[in-house]
């Protein structure tokens, strides 16, 4: 379900790119948070669904990520009880090109939220 989708995309420097159901064109539901407050982002999500057990989160490293924040963002779902979860292996290259211009754009007009 949409709804339920939650979209992690890695980032260098421990950044978390996510949205919620599909990207929009402008970008608009694109938000950025780091690893100490995904938490609430998670919990967030869960909350504001009907049934928490809809939630599945979609993670895509991007190609500056490290092991150890694929480590930490899985360690956070076994803490929040996310059992529904994928791992995206290979970004597709629209997804990885996205990442690697987030990651190397100092975005001040963008929010961190939390």
């Amino acid at each position: 379900r949409q709804s339920g989708a939650l979209t992690l995309l890695l980032g260098v420097h421990n950044k978390i790119y996510y949205y919620d159901g599909n990207l929009q064109p402008d970008f608009s539901n694109l938000g950025r948070v780091d690893y100490t407050n995904i938490r609430q982002i998670i919990l967030k999500k869960k909350v504001a669904l009907a049934n928490p057990d809809d939630l599945f989160i979609t993670v895509m490293p991007g190609s500056n990520c490290t092991y150890k924040n694929i480590v930490d963002i899985l360690d956070e779902f076994s803490i929040d009880l996310v059992e529904r979860y994928a791992l995206v292996n290979k970004v597709q290259p629209v997804y990885a090109s996205l990442i690697t211009k987030m990651d190397a754009l100092e975005i001040s007009a963008m929010p961190v939220v939390y």
